[in-house]
Formats: C-alpha cells, structure tokens, sequence
C-alpha cells in the first residue's frame, strides 16, 4: 500500500484515503473506478459495495479469478460532489499514477465509468470510450499497456441491462489481449 496517512489534505475532500488492493501479490488485471462508495469508504477497500460485488461476479463469468484483479480508483476518497473536480485532477497524480507504476508487470487496464476513463481517452464522451482499446506506454508505465473503456456497474443497477453485457463483453475481450503479452 502506497498511502500510509489516516487522511489526505490534497484537496477539499480531506478524507480517508481508499487504496487500491489486489488478494493475490501478482494481478493479471488492473480495474480503475471512479471514487470509493460509502461502504468502500467504511469497509476502506474498492469496489465492496454492490457495484463490486456486480463487477467481481461479471469478471469470473468472463474468466477472470477475482483475486487476481487489482482494484483501484481515480479518486481515493470518498467525494462530496462539490469538491470532485479538484479530487479529479489532483488524486492522480499523487495516488493512482504511482500505483500503476508500482504495478508494471500488469499489461491490462479496465477503466469502469467516464470519471476513471477520461483520464486515458481524453476528450471523449462515455459512449465514444465504452469498448474501445488504447494500446500506450504513459508516463508513468515501463512498458506498453492496454487499457479499455466500458461502462461502470452501478449503471446495471440503476436499471441499465444493457450495460451488463457491455462491461461483460470488454472484460472477455480484456482476457483475450492477455495473449499479446504472452
């Protein structure tokens, strides 16, 4: 774990920072969501609330073992909608870069919801982002990643079906890149 701080005070949301974990040591998949949920910021883990517990369900249905995902957010604490912006573009920097650095080995990425998305397909609308793949060596990476785009859980749980089978499609498709790598 990166944070060590029982709170942050890079920005008005001065809360207590959700850091991103993985069961296993070595995660196959990195996913990147938007901010932590009230049970998240509780139980101080990422995607625990029924949103994760959607996701983790529609990753072993594509093939993945859940506890080799590392899962992780944009922003790490809990957002007053108020305050997002400025969490958006400073928790970043400051958290989530260098934990994708700290885990250069995984050569996949998932972004969940436009939030986590617009940070690695800039300029683009959700419906522009959702299900395509982005081959790229940032900054902060060693090596050459694939990172997609798909639509964040909770849209399943407010209602939206489709939204199901779209993050289930690019999570499928996110376990058949794994042979680029191989």
């Amino acid at each position: 774990m990166l944070m060590t701080e029982s709170t942050c005070s890079l920005c008005p949301l001065r809360g207590r920072p959700v850091p991103g974990y993985s069961e296993q040591p070595d995660p196959e998949l990195i996913i990147i969501g938007e901010a932590p949920g009230r049970e998240e910021k509780e139980q101080g883990r990422p995607f625990v609330g029924p949103a994760g517990k959607l996701l983790r369900g529609l990753l072993a249905e594509a093939g993945w073992d859940p506890a080799r995902v590392h899962f992780t957010n944009r922003v790490w604490c809990f957002p007053e909608r108020d305050f997002l912006d400025s969490a958006i573009i400073t928790c970043p920097k400051h958290y989530l870069m260098p934990e994708l650095a700290s885990l250069s080995r995984v050569r996949v990425v998932v972004t969940v919801g436009k939030v986590s998305s617009s940070l690695f397909f800039p300029g683009l609308t959700m419906k522009q982002m959702e299900g395509k793949a982005r081959v790229c060596r940032t900054s902060f990476d060693k090596d050459v990643r694939i990172y997609l785009a798909t639509y964040h859980p909770a849209h399943v749980l407010r209602g939206n079906r489709s939204a199901r089978e779209r993050i289930l499609a690019t999570l499928i498709r996110a376990r058949g890149l794994l042979s680029w790598f191989s």
